[in-house]
């Protein structure tokens, strides 16, 4: 304030004198400081630095003489994640983590000494692809019919990713992958499926997220539909005279009850009888040849069968035909061109003649192969995981008239090598643990699979 301040005399002559006077108000601290928004709101990818500043808080007070603030988190910050300097900066001091906690309500309090104001601060932590994904399962079995029409689901993949939009990729490896398909996390059959070329299907789904894998194996078990008709193996049989036993031959590709035949004869004779379930045909009445029809019906549902005409002539030798077997053991891992057994070394009826070696059942998809020296080999690489056993039944006859000597059933059961290496279902693992965790207590388990 400017004020002129006037004195006179009262005695004459009468005089005066003037002067200014100027009053200076002095400010004190009487106003109180007030933010500029009660609530502010603030984001922040969840991998920013410490010491980043993510907010500016601004104040203002009506007071000319301005007050030194200081500020204050008063609530909302549990874990002294945040801050806030001197100016008013809000900034990171603690690492965040949205998989953790994804928003933040902070209060702030400025004082200046005699007045405290308040404001609130909504901190959201936006997602980075910081975390892995997790293989819930490491093992899947399923089964599936030979008939299942493509585009079926199998089975869907159970897979955790933490993060707010997961990025992993799911890849197939394996034989004959190509049959299976992925959409999203949903196992879907691509080709049809054939039991009597592949009845198992063993798979690796890989799930890769930036450096991070998980891995699940997928065993398919492919189960038979009696779509395979039973055939006989020959309908012309030569045979010695005196024989009154011969096997009747018949295979069927299906599997389990559905490959279980039954043989019959369609017309009624006294010349013959066969055993409905082995096929073993008694010959009655010593003719040289014999002309019949017969039928061989398996078991599934619907019933397939096949019927043929037969011929069998009777030659002038006395000797009389049967079936040998003979069991062998082979490791899994013999390779390809391998001998398994030479037929003349383990009947000793074979001498001093030729022959001829024919594989007549047991070997339809070409793992054996027999040469004509009556060496029995390995033709293509052998599976214990896939088969455990095989049935090669030979037919032997004589290189001079083909009269029919014998039938000689190969068992050869495979034993198991260690020939799959063991696989970690996840390659890389990320764990969080508190500083005051107790010594001995368990991390995590770490999964590995050995087929």
């Amino acid at each position: 304030y400017e004020m002129l301040v006037v004195a006179s005399s009262p005695i004459s002559p009468e005089s005066t004198s003037n002067t200014k006077i100027q009053v200076s108000i002095l400010d004190v601290n009487d106003n109180t400081h007030r933010f500029s928004q009660d609530i502010y709101y603030t984001a922040v990818n969840e991998d920013t630095h410490v010491g980043i500043v993510i907010l500016q808080l601004d104040v203002s007070d009506p007071d000319t003489q301005i007050n030194k603030l200081q500020y204050f988190i008063t609530n909302g910050d549990s874990y002294a994640q945040f801050c806030v300097t001197d100016t008013g900066q809000l900034y990171i001091c603690g690492e965040v983590d949205r998989e953790v906690q994804d928003e933040y309500n902070l209060t702030i309090a400025a004082i200046d000494g005699v007045f405290v104001s308040l404001c609130n601060v909504m901190v959201t932590i936006l997602d980075v692809n910081d975390e892995p994904p997790v293989c819930v399962h490491s093992y899947y079995s399923t089964p599936v019919s030979e008939t299942t029409p493509r585009g079926t689901t199998l089975l869907t993949i159970n897979i955790i990713d933490e993060d707010l939009e997961p990025n992993f990729e799911l890849a197939l490896s394996g034989q004959d992958h190509n049959y299976f398909t992925l959409e999203s996390k949903t196992l879907k059959i691509a080709k049809l499926l054939d039991r009597e070329l592949k009845s198992n299907y063993r798979l690796i789904l890989y799930v890769k997220d930036k450096s991070w894998t998980c891995i699940s194996t997928i065993n398919i078990d492919v189960e038979d539909f009696n779509d395979e008709q039973p055939e006989f193996t020959s309908t012309s049989i030569s045979l010695n005279e005196g024989t009154i036993y011969t096997l009747i031959h018949a295979v069927d590709k299906d599997k389990g009850v559905n490959r279980y035949l039954k043989y019959h004869l369609e017309q009624n004779t006294t010349q013959f009888s066969i055993n409905s379930d082995s096929g073993l045909l008694h010959i009655k009445d010593p003719l040289v040849k014999y002309s019949f029809t017969l039928n061989v019906t398996d078991s599934g549902n619907p019933q397939l069968q096949k019927t043929e005409n037969f011929q069998i002539t009777l030659y002038g030798s006395k000797e009389t035909a049967d079936t040998f077997v003979y069991q062998i053991s082979l490791p899994e891992n013999t390779l390809v061109g391998n001998q398994v057994v030479q037929i003349e070394k383990i009947l000793n009826s074979l001498k001093d003649s030729k022959y001829v070696y024919n594989i007549v059942a047991g070997n339809e998809n070409g793992y054996f192969g027999i040469d004509q020296f009556g060496i029995l080999k390995v033709s293509k690489p052998l599976d214990y995981e896939t088969t455990k056993a095989y049935t090669i039944s030979i037919l032997i006859t004589n290189s001079n008239d083909l009269i029919f000597m014998k039938m000689v059933d190969i068992i050869i059961n495979l034993s198991d090598c260690n020939d799959n290496a063991p696989i970690f279902i996840t390659k890389n693992l990320k764990i969080k643990v508190k500083e005051d965790i107790a010594i001995g207590s368990q991390l995590i388990q770490i999964e590995a699979v050995d087929s």
